[in-house]
Formats: structure tokens, C-alpha cells, sequence
């Protein structure tokens, strides 16, 4: 009909081509079906809601003709052809009011133009109608184009509690104005009365459901992609399926939501109009209650009667807080937060606080967050400050009032944000740089994911719209994640071991994110480069904190410069300091080339590098050593360099000196006794930073040893030493014991081993057994080669094949 009406208008339009492909579509016009059309859920006597757009760049229409003039006048040739108009060949009732400012504006709109009204000065309801929009005709590529600009108005990224009071007031009006339901408002109709019920826009209708699925579609859509669909039930499910309702409360509304829809369709059947009634006439009355499947209207009235009160339970509590008339909140006298300095000088920090607490009460109506705030913060060494955190987190949110009926409503929620903010260092800095982490928590709270939810964060980007805000969003799904994993072992529902296989699977998926959306911006193909994880991520062993030790190879048929181009890009995309900070801190000094040089290096060059110019500290960097992205060949060959480099026979004089040379150096930069740091277990003599290194020289010195496919954990490495040492069986616990009590002091700060009840004496213990081993198998055999260790020189790796 489109393309008919083209055809039609052209003849009556100058300079519009008409070499066009009778059987294509209009280049860059299409038309954007929503309500029930743009959610595939049509009945008898619907009408069609459209909305019309055009890209000035395809559309074939000179400027200087019109655009917007010859692409409406195509439209109205469409609307007579489809609608009818009293002329007897009527097809479906249109509604073109639901365009962008319809009082004002024609049957079409630029693309650009649609960009800039929505982003900037549609009603909010607007959003509530665009999601059900979907390309029903013309150039249905133009119209995805649009679509996809739009992604980020439609699904935003933060939870955006004004939209459920954007519906509930809409909903309101509907209830208050609509003609269709004078009626009700004339009489007050109760839940109990069936015939003359509204099927569509009744209390316990139709509408009540859409409302409530659409409106946490907006609220979660950004966070869920499930939920980005435009077809109702389909979104229902999605909620289900996220944990945001319950599955049981989701099968009932669908089964209502098909009985009344199947209603609505039978009503319009008989009377052959567009209504939404169910009859007052006896004689309908038994016919709709037998094609309805029930022996008589008085069951068919019970039915219908439980299923409006169910629906109306269900999805009142969404929106009674607006729909109700607002009650000025009580003056509420808040019990001061700390002791007066005197009646003349009353404290300024617990006059600050009550003023707070005051309007946290309020504000929170009948909700005990605010006082369960003030005992958390009474507990802690400096109330004012605390209760100042907290009122800073909220104000990074917006919306206080919301937050604090939800920290009333979850306990669970209140637990994961509350306790963390005042006792976890970690966590508290993760909410001070991005608040809205809170919103990935709802429903949630203290649960790990099995895996970390990629698909989400590649959700979050997608409904960003610059290449900067996808950066952004990055960021904040990264900060999200990171959270859920903290709070895991904070909470006590994860091992700490757990924790570190998720950050790590964390950090991987961070690399993929990124790796995709630089390769996006730059119009590439695929990501051109072999990324190799060492230390801690090489050994799957991540914690709070640590940073991200990567080479990057390239893969074959790029040049250098092409690689170092995508690497200098990702390490800016990945490292720059934005709003939401960074992604991950990465440190790429491990490379062949060190600090200075090129990013980037090819498989021959590193396999050069290593097996015939490198120093044994740099074979030491390569045990824990495994390659996170690239071609499998690639890979492959990659894994075969480390294999040679930890199997392959070498001096082991020269690995025992330079070993112990390098030990050394440790211990006058970074390893040494820190009295005042009595939870120190990393950089202390004994820590984990030597044991980590002595399981690194054991490698190499054993290599040959090595079964095939060896995992490069630390876990794994110690288990299979320590069969061969008896010495060393001891330090298989003590290696996991200082790995949690390193995760606890960056989660919980310096004083960690205070809140975990871990005397210093054990750590002290501990770090003893350690030091002993390192010195039996690096500081003794080293001293017994007699060297002058002032005058010692590391040289290249001497094999001995």
C-alpha cells in the first residue's frame, strides 16, 4: 500500500524520480507500527497506530521540493487507501496521533528531526508508547536505524523510579477522564460488578496489566535485555525470568491477561464495533458466557469477578504510592544523634544529623531505614561521618525518598549496601564512584552470579548511544559486577576462592567488552590481537584491587602498526579515568619491549625473544602465563612458547643465582618488616608475594616435570610441588590461608584481621613456615654458589638442550 501510494503521489509531483523498483520498498520511508499493532497482539476491531519517518539522506526527494510535503502527501494517499474513508472499502481503522507533537506536526518527520524530539523534548509518557514500536512497512533498514538511535532514550542505563510515577499518574487520568468510563465514575463501580465492565481501561482490565509490565519494562529494560521487546506477555515473562516478579504471579497474569483479551475479541464479534463492554443484555450475556467456555453467566460472572480482583491486588501496590491522594508527612521529632556540647553550644555534627534524620523519617513515610541507619552509624567510631556517607550516597542516587522505602521494604537490600558503605573500604569507594550499583542489587542482594553477566554489560553499552558513553557504561556494569562479588564474601555466601574464580571470569569479560566495543568504533572485523593474562589473572586468582598484567600478540596478517594502533586505542579505552573511573587498571610492562616501547608484538618476535634473548625474571613473569582471547591457532602456538620456556632443560646455577638475585631486589623495594602494618600478608618476609615467587622458581626448576596441560594456578603448582617435597605440604593450606586473608585486608582495610578474629600471632606463625621454605630453596643454595652478590650480573637464559 505504501509503494502503491507513492506510485500515485509521483504522477502529481514534479522532480520525484520514477525509476524506482516497483517491487522495493521507498527508499528511507517507513512507517512504525505501536499499541497492539507494534506489539503483534491485534484484535477484531482494533484500530492501527502509526507513526511515519523519513531519512533525508535516502529518501528520493529533492530538498528543495519537500520532503516532509511529498513523503505526507504519500501518507494521506496510504491513510485513504487503507482507512477507506466512506468510500465503502474500508481495511482498518487508522491513528496517526501518537507522531511527535500531532497538533502541530504532518503525517511525517525526519529521522534527525525524530532523534532530537524525543532525546529532548518528549513527555515522558512518550517512552511508554515507543516501546511497542516496530517497522511495519517502507524501508525497514531506515527504520532499524532509527530504532537503534533511539535505544538509548527508550532503555536507560539507571533505574528511573519517575517513570513508575509517570504511569501511575497517567493511569490516573485515564481513570478520571476517559469518556468510556464516566460511567464508573458517576457510580462508583465495585470490583463486583460485571456487566457494563470495561474490559480494556476497568479497574482489574486490561490496561492494569499493560501498565504494570510496561512500566518496570522501563524501569529495568536498560539493566535487562529480555525485557527490550515489544510484545507484552513476551515482557511479562522476562520479568519472571529476571527474578524482578514472581513466576507464579507472572503465569496468573498472562492466563488473565488471555481471558480478558479473548473477552474483548468475542464483545466485538457480536456488536461488530469497537467496543470494550461486556454486555447488559441477558441474551449476550449467555452467548459470551458460552463461547467463553461456561455453563452459565453466573459462573462466567464469578470468574471474571476473581479475576479483576487479582489483577487489581497485583498491580495496585506498583503505583498506590501516586495514585493515592499525598498526606503531608508528620512532623517527627528526631532523638538527637549524639550527646549537646551544652544547652548554649549545642554540637554542630549532631545538629547536622537529627536535621537529616528528620528528613530521612519523613521522607521514608512509615519505612525503618532511617533509624536502622543511625544504630549502624552509632556502632561505628564516628557517627556524624557515617550518617554524612550515607546522606552523600544518597544524594549521588537522586530520588532519596524512593531509596529509602526500598532499604525499609529489603532487608536483604539494606544489608548489602548499609554495612558495606561503614565497614568495607572496598565497597564503600565502589559506591562513592558509582552510587547506582545499588540498582543492580535489587532483587538480588548477596547473590554471586554463577558467571559474570556478560550479556548484560554488552546490554548496558548497547543503550548508550556515543562511543564515550558506551565507555561509560562499561564502567558502570564493570563497577556492578564487582560489587555482586565483594558483597559475596562480605555477606558470607561465597568463598573467598570462589570470589577469585569471578573476578577473574570478571576481568576476562571486561576484556571482551572492551575488546568489542573499540573494534566496533574502529569499523574492524574482529579484535587483531592474542591477549595473554599474567599474574594474578593468570593464575585465576584475582582480588579487590589488583591490576590487570596483559602482552598483547598479533594475529597474523596485521602489520605492527596497524596492532599498535587497536592496542594504543584499547589501553586508552580500558585505563582512562571517567566518571565511573576505570574499567580495570592494566599494566603492560611485561612485554618483551618494557615500558617504553611498542605495545605490541608478534608470535615470532615473542617466541625469539624468550627462547633465545630473555633473563629469567622474565621466564619467572611467564609461569602463570595463559592467552584469554584470539584465533584458537594462535593460541595454541602460544601456549607451546610457555611450554618450551618451563619444560626446556636450563642452567640451573644460573636459574638458582638469578633467582636469589632477584629476591633481593625484592626485599630492598618492596619486601620488607612493617611493624605498624600488623595485617600486612603480602609484602611481609614470608608473605604471600614470596610464596607466589618461590612457586615460580620451582616451575622452572622442575619444569621438565611438568605434566602436560598443567594449569598455571598457584593452587594447583603448590599441590603438585608439595608431592614431591614434603617440606612444602604445609604451605598447600598455608598458600590458601594468606590468599584470603590478603582478599579480606583489601576488601575490609588494614584492620581485617580485627574484624575476622585473626590474632597477628598466627599470621606471624604462618609467614614463619613460609620464610623457611623460601630460604631452604632459594636463599640456601644460592649462598653456596659463593658469588659476589653486589657484583652479580643477570645474563640471558643458557639452555642446555
Amino acid at each position: 500500500a505504501l509503494a502503491a501510494a507513492w506510485r500515485s503521489t509521483r504522477q502529481a509531483a514534479s522532480h520525484v524520480p520514477a525509476d524506482l523498483d516497483p517491487a522495493a520498498p521507498v527508499p528511507g520511508l517507513f512507517i512504525l507500527g505501536l499499541g497492539k499493532l507494534g506489539g503483534g497482539d491485534l484484535n477484531f476491531s482494533s484500530d492501527v497506530d502509526l507513526v511515519a519517518f523519513y531519512d533525508a539522506d535516502t529518501v528520493p526527494v529533492p530538498a528543495f521540493v519537500g520532503r516532509t510535503d511529498i513523503t505526507a502527501r504519500v501518507l494521506r494517499t496510504l491513510n485513504q487507501t487503507v482507512d477507506g474513508h466512506g468510500s465503502g472499502r474500508f481495511v482498518w481503522r487508522t491513528d496517526w496521533r501518537l507522531r511527535p507533537d500531532p497538533s502541530v506536526t504532518d503525517l511525517s518527520m525526519s529521522t534527525e528531526a525524530a532523534e532530537d524530539y524525543h532525546f529532548y523534548r518528549a513527555a515522558p509518557w512518550r517512552r511508554l508508547a515507543m516501546i511497542k514500536a516496530r517497522v511495519v512497512a517502507g524501508d525497514r533498514a531506515a527504520g532499524e536505524r532509527l530504532l537503534a538511535s533511539l535505544h538509548p532514550y527508550l532503555w536507560r542505563r539507571h533505574l528511573d523510579f519517575s517513570m513508575i510515577e509517570e504511569v501511575a499518574h497517567l493511569k490516573t487520568r485515564i481513570r478520571a477522564e476517559h469518556p468510556d468510563l464516566a460511567g464508573e465514575r458517576r457510580h462508583d463501580t465495585p470490583l463486583e460488578q460485571t456487566a457494563g465492565f470495561n474490559l480494556k481501561l476497568g479497574r482489574g482490565g486490561i490496561r492494569d496489566i499493560e501498565f504494570f509490565v510496561n512500566a518496570q519494562q522501563l524501569l529495568w529494560g536498560g539493566r535487562h535485555p529480555r525485557l527490550q521487546t515489544p510484545v507484552t506477555m513476551d515482557a511479562l515473562q522476562g520479568l519472571a525470568d529476571e527474578g524482578i516478579i514472581d513466576a507464579d504471579l507472572a503465569g496468573r497474569l498472562k492466563r488473565s491477561y488471555h481471558l480478558l483479551r479473548g473477552l474483548e475479541n468475542r464483545v466485538q464479534y457480536w456488536a461488530d464495533a469497537h467496543t470494550h463492554f461486556v454486555p447488559t443484555d441477558p441474551e449476550q450475556q449467555a452467548w459470551l458466557a458460552g463461547r467463553s467456555g461456561f455453563d452459565s453467566w453466573p459462573m462466567f460472572a464469578d470468574a471474571l469477578v476473581e479475576t479483576r480482583r487479582f489483577i487489581d491486588d497485583s498491580v495496585s501496590g506498583l503505583f498506590a504510592e501516586f495514585e493515592r491522594p499525598q498526606v503531608q508527612a508528620a512532623t517527627v521529632t528526631a532523638e538527637p544523634a549524639g550527646a549537646r556540647q551544652s544547652i548554649d553550644e549545642p554540637d554542630p555534627d549532631a545538629l547536622l544529623t537529627d536535621q537529616r534524620l528528620h528528613t530521612w523519617r519523613a521522607e521514608a513515610g512509615a519505612g525503618a531505614a532511617p533509624d536502622k541507619i543511625l544504630k549502624l552509624a552509632q556502632e561505628s567510631d564516628e557517627p556524624a561521618a557515617s550518617i554524612a556517607q550515607v546522606d552523600n550516597l544518597f544524594r549521588r542516587l537522586g530520588n532519596r525518598g524512593q531509596y529509602l522505602k526500598l532499604l525499609s521494604q529489603d532487608p536483604k537490600l539494606f544489608d548489602a549496601v548499609l554495612p558495606p558503605l561503614f565497614h568495607a573500604p572496598a565497597m564503600a569507594s565502589l559506591l562513592h564512584q558509582s552510587a547506582h550499583v545499588v540498582d543492580g542489587l535489587l532483587g538480588r542482594a548477596g547473590a554471586l552470579p554463577r558467571m559474570p553477566e556478560l550479556d548484560q554489560g554488552r546490554a548496558m553499552t548497547a543503550a548508550a548511544g556515543s562511543y564515550e558513553g558506551k565507555l561509560e557504561a562499561a564502567r558502570a556494569w564493570v563497577n556492578e559486577q564487582l560489587y555482586l562479588a565483594y558483597l559475596s564474601v562480605f555477606s558470607g555466601a561465597a568463598t573467598t576462592q570462589d570470589a577469585e574464580g569471578h573476578l577473574t571470569a570478571l576481568a576476562e569479560a571486561a576484556l571482551t567488552l572492551v575488546a568489542e566495543t573499540v573494534t566496533g568504533e574502529m569499523g574492524l572485523d574482529h579484535f587483531p590481537l592474542c591477549v595473554l593474562g599474567l599474574g594474578k589473572l593468570g593464575m585465576n586468582a584475582m582480588a579487590p584491587h589488583s591490576d590487570l598484567d596483559l602482552i598483547f600478540v598479533v594475529e597474523e596478517g596485521w602489520s605492527l602498526e596497524e596492532a599498535n594502533a587497536v592496542a594504543a586505542r584499547f589501553n586508552t579505552a580500558f585505563n582512562a579515568q571517567m566518571r565511573e573511573g576505570r574499567v580495570w587498571e592494566l599494566d603492560t610492562r611485561l612485554r618483551p619491549s618494557g615500558r617504553s616501547g611498542p605495545p605490541t608484538i608478534s608470535l615470532a618476535s615473542f617466541e625469539s625473544h624468550h627462547l633465545q634473548g630473555a633473563k629469567t625474571w622474565e621466564h619467572l613473569a611467564q609461569v602463570p602465563m595463559r592467552p584469554l582471547s584470539g584465533s584458537p591457532d594462535l593460541q595454541e602456538r602460544v601456549r607451546a612458547v610457555r611450554d618450551a620456556i618451563l619444560r626446556r632443560p636450563r642452567d640451573p646455577d644460573q636459574l638458582t643465582a638469578d633467582a636469589y638475585r632477584m629476591l633481593l631486589r625484592l626485599r630492598d623495594q618492596r619486601i620488607y618488616h612493617r611493624p605498624d602494618a600488623l595485617g600486612e600478608v603480602k609484602l611481609r618476609p614470608g608473605g604471600l608475594m614470596e610464596l607466589e615467587y618461590l612457586l615460580a622458581v620451582l616451575t622452572l626448576r622442575y619444569g621438565a616435570r611438568l605434566p602436560l596441560d598443567q594449569s598455571p594456578a598457584h593452587d594447583d603448582l603448590i599441590a603438585l610441588w608439595a608431592a614431591e617435597d614434603a617440606g612444602l605440604q604445609p604451605l598447600v593450606a598455608d598458600l590458601r590461608r594468606l590468599r584470603d586473608w590478603f582478599f579480606a585486608g583489601r576488601l575490609l582495610g588494614p584492620y581485617w584481621f580485627e574484624q575476622q578474629g585473626v590474632a597477628p600471632e598466627e599470621i606471624s606463625a604462618l609467614t614463619e613456615r613460609v620464610r623457611a621454605q623460601v630460604q631452604a630453596h632459594i636463599d640456601d643454595p644460592a649462598q653456596a654458589l659463593g658469588y659476589d652478590w653486589v657484583e652479580y650480573q643477570e645474563q640471558p637464559v643458557k639452555w642446555r638442550d
